[in-house]
């Protein structure tokens, strides 16, 4: 399964496969968030269990997307 996820102020974010860095996934963060105040991303991190993905942004908003629905 996935273990590297980054992001960054151009609101994508990449889902890296661990042994090549290749992208796996890569999505628009605010296709997702509609309502941010200020999508860009600050900070991105799996759960342990990587069914959840927590999303930090610039507008000091923090949300949990359910990889269940969000990334297939």
């Amino acid at each position: 399964m996935f273990s590297i996820v980054t992001g960054g102020a151009d609101e994508i974010i990449h889902i890296l496969d661990k042994g090549t860095y290749a992208t796996l996934i890569k999505f628009s963060f605010d296709s997702i968030v509609k309502m941010a105040i200020s999508p860009g991303i600050r900070s991105v991190c799996f759960s342990p269990d990587q069914k959840t993905l927590l999303v930090g942004t610039y507008g000091s908003e923090i949300y949990e997307i359910s990889t269940k629905y969000s990334i297939k």
